[in-house]
């Protein structure tokens, strides 16, 4: 599911489950309320303007991505990942 570079704010209405990868980088989200609870591959949220990680899928099967996200300073609220987990917190 790709929802990449389309100035979204918002998550709601995005599936439920995700049975592959989940991409929604390069957007204005400041949360991830209504993201996927479950995403079976990469989830990437990279390059937006989150605050917090609130919302996060509950389970990510690979790599979770919060890259480029300036204002996030905690990773609080990641769910579950079975990959890594890519940040760029100090």
């Amino acid at each position: 599911f790709w929802c990449i570079c389309n100035k979204l704010v918002s998550l709601q209405g995005a599936p439920r489950e995700v049975g592959r990868d989940f991409w929604c980088y390069s957007n204005r989200l400041t949360s991830l309320q209504g993201a996927p609870r479950k995403i079976d591959g990469h989830f990437n949220c990279a390059n937006n303007k989150l605050t917090s990680l609130q919302g996060a899928p509950r389970e990510v099967g690979k790599n979770f991505s919060v890259l480029k996200n300036p204002k996030l300073k905690s990773l609080d609220g990641i769910g579950k990942v079975h990959g890594q987990i890519l940040s760029d917190i100090e």
